[in-house]
């Protein structure tokens, strides 16, 4: 009998991670065809991904996609977007302003404000 539920819960996930897999790979097809938007966004909180080494073959570490998680508020409507933020884009700090530029689910571009101090 638990051999019979650890086969279904088993089953289950490996669907669900399938299904999201499919989801996400259509979505970002989609994207591409979708027209590029810029709007004014501030960066709420950021995750350096540029230190995350994982374990390839024969035991050797590599730097895994090094770059940035984002969350971006949205300032004329408050709401929030999570974008992955390659190192090619420039370092983004928590509470930059600037120039979110977005393709459907596809981050492009976002460009700081320049600082109004001196």
């Amino acid at each position: 009998m638990e051999i019979i539920i650890a086969s279904v819960v088993f089953v289950g996930a490996a669907s669900f991670v399938v299904i999201r897999l499919i989801w996400y790979s259509m979505q970002w097809k989609r994207s591409g065809s979708m027209p590029k938007v810029s709007i004014e966004a501030r960066a709420m909180k950021v995750r350096d991904k540029t230190g995350i080494f994982v374990k390839g073959r024969m035991g050797r570490y590599y730097n895994h996609s090094p770059g940035y998680e984002v969350t971006f508020e949205i300032i004329s409507n408050g709401k929030k977007r999570w974008f992955f933020v390659p190192v090619k884009h420039g370092v983004v700090a928590e509470d930059d302003r600037g120039i979110l530029t977005t393709q459907g689910i596809r981050f492009v571009r976002f460009e700081k404000r320049k600082s109004s101090y001196i």
